[in-house]
């Protein structure tokens, strides 16, 4: 007689064939389900794992990606999913509860970060040269750049009409604790331009950098949406370089 499988040995059950697609969804929904009423959670949250443990997903991640192939796969799709504007907005809207839900999250990740790049410089050199979230940058300019809002994309456009070389988020600073990336940067004129947007976040973020340009002594141009239509007002100084 055939041993009774429990349902939450369906690996056993299906080793060494794909699961239909029909049983996928059913045990998605249910893992949902079993998630959403608190009856089910990681078998790892609250527990710190092993040295020898870190070392072995370190290990097995390591060799899964050694493959270009599986890397190529992987960056195609993250990058098919991005250009759908329903996934960025469904992202979107869950990074932005899940802050709200745990209000010192985005200062720890901050500080986490910058604790990382000050002691990995070689990743940081990397994060200046790509940017900082490339995959969000879906919008082309004039000059063919991507950048991520239409406000940036007129500042972009109107600077590159008026043939004045600038360079999108091409430098990022240290500031007392804080990593700052400017939106543009002009080398020929020396100075940054930042574009503040109009949902909250970017508020917080202007009153926290503009503190620290004051301080430091940073030149920088700073354009509010409502400031968008008068560009050749608030670069008026550029013009006379």
């Amino acid at each position: 007689m055939m041993k009774k499988t429990s349902k939450f040995q369906i690996g056993r059950l299906w080793k060494g064939k794909r699961q239909p697609l029909s049983v996928r969804k059913k045990r998605s929904i249910k893992l949902k389900e079993l998630w959403l009423s608190g009856k089910w959670k990681p078998w790892n949250k609250g527990r710190k794992l092993s040295e020898r443990h870190r070392g072995k997903l370190k290990a097995s991640n390591i060799l899964a990606y050694r493959s270009r192939n599986l890397r190529k796969k992987v960056g195609k799709a993250v990058r098919k999913a991005f250009l759908n504007a329903g996934v960025r907005e469904k992202i979107d809207r869950s990074v932005t509860r899940y802050y709200r839900e745990h209000p010192h999250a985005r200062k720890e990740r901050a500080e986490r970060v910058t604790r990382y790049f000050k002691s990995h410089p070689l990743a940081f050199k990397r994060f200046l040269k790509a940017g900082k979230n490339p995959l969000k940058r879906h919008l082309r300019t004039k000059s063919g750049v991507l950048v991520r809002s239409d406000g940036e994309r007129k500042i972009a456009d109107w600077l590159f009409s008026r043939k004045i070389n600038a360079e999108y988020e091409s430098m990022t600073i240290f500031l007392d604790g804080f990593l700052c990336t400017p939106d543009f940067w002009l080398p020929e004129h020396k100075i940054y331009i930042e574009f503040y947007g109009g949902y909250p976040g970017s508020w917080k973020k202007k009153v926290i950098k503009n503190k620290l340009y004051k301080k430091f002594k940073i030149p920088v141009i700073r354009i509010t949406p409502s400031e968008l239509e008068y560009l050749d007002r608030e670069f008026g100084q550029l013009k006379r370089k």
